[in-house]
């Protein structure tokens, strides 16, 4: 073989491993989009694991799972892959800020500010950097700060389900139901396979006690999330809504025992249950989701009203009156 023959050869390899592994990368962002997860991390993780890899599609693959990761809730993993993201691309502007999503949901608020804040200066004109920076906000409570960083996102990606996403979850931990199923359902308009948005929007309803449409809303989001803490969640609350304290606690057990990882939300939700079947056991509850998160202000204020159901009625008003004045609304 010459020379020439070789290097064409050579050159034919490489293009063919690029297309191949271009492909799962693209396979996985479809079923990312998609909520199929499981799917989502098998091809980002065939991208990662190519013997053979392409310039510049390890890094990204790596950010690509941790986002998986982190909308699976598993935020050590995901923190985990957007650091080996960042060995292979020190700076990179979106690895900086998914890192900084994640890290907020670690409860490390500074450092997450910080990465954001680095991502934007690097990359101002990218919209997922101001998308992961509006996810800090809201999880921090400074909701305003949130809806700015989201629109800025949406003007630049007009379709942009990551970010139609995070707005309504903002909206909704704003308690503005309304608004959050305004939001979803312009937002169905333009994603209509989103479970995540239908999600949301089942919980805005759970919260009005719209609950055949709330049912409605989760029967499109099952498939995706039966097995996932969010749905959960948002089973249970419509459970409790309807009134069947014993369904939601069989419900919430059976799925701590399949799925083992807790979330502040989860905690807060065992709380709520407890209160109403065994009040002496809620605020165990209550405490640990306010240690997995210090700006849960429902679980705050829910805490506050198990103290004066337990007789500490001047302890219970102050916490109550803290929710409220940090912008719990009743």
């Amino acid at each position: 073989m010459d020379i020439g023959t070789l290097v064409f050869a050579v050159v034919v390899i490489v293009f063919i491993r690029m297309r191949l592994q271009h492909r799962k990368i693209a396979i996985g962002r479809k079923k990312f989009l998609e909520s199929n997860f499981p799917e989502a991390i098998k091809y980002f993780t065939q991208g990662i694991n190519e013997k053979y890899v392409v310039m510049g599609v390890k890094p990204h693959a790596y950010l690509s799972r941790a986002a998986v990761l982190s909308a699976m809730e598993d935020y050590e993993g995901a923190l985990a892959d957007c650091e080996k993201c960042l060995e292979l691309k020190p700076g990179d502007a979106t690895g900086l800020a998914v890192k900084g999503m994640v890290e907020c949901r670690l409860g490390r608020y500074d450092d997450a500010i910080k990465d954001c804040d680095a991502a934007i200066l690097k990359a101002p004109m990218a919209s997922i950097v101001y998308v992961c920076r509006g996810t800090v906000h809201t999880s921090m409570n400074e909701f305003e700060s949130a809806l700015k960083n989201f629109d800025v996102s949406l003007n630049m990606v007009p379709k942009s389900q990551t970010a139609y996403v995070h707005r309504a979850a903002c909206l909704l931990r704003m308690s503005n139901f309304e608004e959050t199923i305004k939001a979803c359902t312009e937002a169905l308009k333009i994603l209509p396979k989103s479970s995540q948005i239908n999600l949301i929007r089942a919980c805005a309803y759970i919260q009005i006690n719209e609950f055949d449409k709330a049912l409605a809303d989760l029967m499109v989001a099952e498939k995706t999330f039966a097995s996932q803490p969010s749905g959960a969640a948002a089973k249970t609350r419509m459970l409790l809504g309807r009134g069947q304290v014993d369904q939601a606690d069989e419900f919430l057990n059976s799925f701590l025992g399949n799925y083992s990882k807790n979330t502040n939300e989860l905690s807060y939700l065992r709380g709520r249950i407890k209160m109403l079947k065994a009040p002496q056991e809620a605020q165990a509850h209550f405490d640990e989701a306010l240690k997995l998160d210090p700006y849960n202000l429902e679980a705050l204020y829910r805490k506050g009203e198990l103290l004066e159901q337990l007789g500490s009625a001047a302890e219970g008003a102050a916490i109550k009156e803290k929710a409220i004045e940090e912008g719990f609304v009743i």
